[in-house]
């Protein structure tokens, strides 16, 4: 957990579960989705409808260690591990209550585009600020 400079806490969702009994592969990337976008929307350097600049996912990846479901609450720890030009690598691990091991870790990357062209752009200074602050990160400029 303490790899992670944010957590956020939230409450595991009935439909999460899948016929197994746990929490399907593909949900957790709406929590991972989740932890990325509610600093960037408090920051106010992320409006959802407005936004000139969007970040799209073109990779992510996780590992399942522990099966997850509902009822219950979950933790995500939030890393930034590499800033680019228009790119940003984030790190996750979702955490059981009073777990320390991660139940599930993973990763994604977004390029941000221009919304309407959907063509890279540079990372505005504001958005580069608040993802330093969720790092730690590697920068490289080129």
């Amino acid at each position: 957990r303490d790899e992670y400079r944010r957590l956020l806490t939230m409450t595991t969702r009935l439909r999460d579960n899948d016929a197994y009994g746990h929490m399907n592969n593909a949900v957790y990337g709406e929590y991972f989705d989740t932890a990325v976008n509610q600093p960037l929307i408090e920051a106010g350097v992320l409006d959802l409808e407005r936004s000139e600049i969007v970040g799209l996912v073109v990779q992510s990846h996780t590992h399942y260690f522990e099966p997850v479901t509902c009822p219950g609450t979950v933790s995500v720890g939030l890393r930034v591990a590499h800033i680019g030009r228009s790119s940003v690598a984030y790190e996750f691990a979702m955490f059981l209550p009073g777990q320390d091991q991660a139940a599930a870790q993973g990763g994604y990357t977004h390029v941000h585009v221009d919304r309407r062209t959907r063509r890279p752009v540079d990372l505005p200074e504001p958005l580069r600020r608040v993802l330093t602050e969720i790092g730690p990160a590697s920068t490289i400029e080129s």
